[in-house]
């Protein structure tokens, strides 16, 4: 394992200094090219004034005794220029033009050196040099200095600025939970409001929306669960770019095995697979899971024990309005159903049907619809289908029609067909009317 630990490490120290060597040579071979341009122009500003004031001139002796000489004023462009250390290399270069000058007029080069009228324009170049060049450099260590504290003050201001969008981010989120619009005592009392419906289907619709609306998830599915547990049925699904899987088996899902099993809220983790959702919590009725509530989809922002605890309330809230609404339900059984059988009398089905269409348009979850005439007595036609329909259909009947009504969620046409050879064979059928909606 050190090994391993070790070779990253290494990596690092390498590009680092290849980073350092190759900032080393960008350095270098600017500093050569400015030496270049700087040897450049001194040489043709010499030739440029060799030529029209000593060479072109009629009296090329005022080359040796110009009160500002030109040569002087090179030097002290150059070394404004490039610095200390190239105004010296000009003002060596004025120096050789000046002397050579000197030769050509035929004097005595000891004279130069010994009479201040000659080698005083020597000392007046390099003077100028170190002067002027010794101002650039100071010059240019200050703006080196400033830009050093220039990007130290950037760097200490992008900080702040993003411990201010942190500060201002926790403010914002401890003011929801005070006296937010979203999260405050008045919105969870509006929560409970809508969830006062005592009819299951309708619950089950709006907890999509509610979870959405205070938790500002993005995907939500509510799966109904059988009496073992063991296997879940999808009822309702939001804000998925593909229909999630219609059917799961508890032990499939290690989540699963927590909620459905443990009856305990999930929150996901860093241990957590890819399939597991971010949110997880059961609903309850007498001790048992008769649905779990999934949160596939939240912004990062979510996934605090903040927004954990509420959608525990949330979910806590949904289970009280849901057991209410199935208590009311079973206690109107009889008023629903007809007599010894599990098929919805007219009024009931077309409740259940709009409460799917709702779904369809809020939620694009295709449905579809089955029709046939009525082959048998509804208790036998119950028990027959019993075995051939999923737990979340619905079987209805039209009494002046004496036609059958089959209510298939989550169905499409494909689906459609499967179920209608199967009811073909169930009731030995053969005419079979049927109709879906789906995106």
């Amino acid at each position: 394992m050190r090994p391993q630990l070790q070779q990253p490490r290494t990596q690092t120290v390498r590009r680092f200094s290849s980073t350092i060597r190759s900032e080393g040579q960008i350095r270098e071979r600017q500093a050569l090219i400015k030496i270049l341009y700087c040897c450049v122009e001194n040489v043709v500003m010499s030739a440029v004034i060799y030529f029209i004031w000593f060479a072109r001139s009629p009296h090329p002796e005022l080359f040796l005794s110009m009160n500002v000489h030109p040569l002087l004023i090179m030097v002290g462009l150059t070394s404004l220029r490039y610095g200390n250390y190239l105004g010296i290399l000009s003002a060596t270069v004025a120096s050789a033009v000046f002397i050579y000058a000197h030769f050509l007029l035929g004097r005595d080069l000891v004279i130069f050196f010994i009479a201040w009228e000659y080698y005083k324009f020597l000392l007046m170049f390099y003077l100028a040099a170190v002067i002027l060049g010794s101002f650039r450099d100071h010059n240019d260590q200050k703006i080196s200095e400033l830009s050093g504290l220039l990007s130290e003050a950037d760097h200490d201001l992008d900080a702040l600025t993003q411990a201010q969008k942190k500060s201002q981010f926790v403010n914002i989120e401890l003011k929801k939970q005070i006296v937010g619009t979203e999260d405050s005592i008045l919105s969870l009392y509006s929560l409970a409001s809508s969830l006062e419906s005592l009819r299951p289907e309708v619950l089950y619709t709006e907890v999509a929306s509610v979870l959405a609306r205070f938790l500002r998830v993005q995907a939500v599915t509510i799966y109904t669960a059988d009496k073992s547990g063991h296997y879940l049925r999808l009822k309702i699904s939001m804000g998925h770019e593909t229909t999630p899987p219609r059917s799961l088996r508890t032990e499939d899902f290690g989540y699963l095995a927590e909620v459905v099993i443990g009856k305990q809220a999930y929150r996901i983790s860093a241990d957590s697979d890819s399939h597991s959702p971010v949110f997880s919590a059961p609903l309850q009725k007498d001790g048992h899971v008769i649905a779990v509530i999934n949160v596939d989809k939240a912004d990062f922002q979510v996934v605090t024990e903040y927004y954990f605890n509420l959608f525990k309330i949330i979910v806590e809230w949904v289970s009280k309005s849901l057991i209410r609404a199935l208590e009311v339900e079973e206690s109107f059984l009889e008023d629903r159903y007809h007599a010894h059988s599990r098929v919805l009398k007219l009024e009931y089905f077309r409740e259940r049907v709009a409460e799917e269409k709702k779904r369809f348009n809020k939620y694009g979850l295709p449905y579809s619809l089955l029709r046939f005439k009525n082959p048998a007595p509804l208790m036998v036609i119950s028990q027959k289908l019993s075995d051939c329909l999923r737990q979340i259909d619905v079987l209805g009947y039209d009494e002046q029609e004496d036609e059958l009504l089959l209510l298939l969620p989550l169905a499409d046409a494909q689906a459609m067909d499967i179920v209608k050879k199967r009811i073909a064979g169930c009731l030995e059928l053969v005419n079979i009317v049927g109709e879906g909606m789906e995106l």
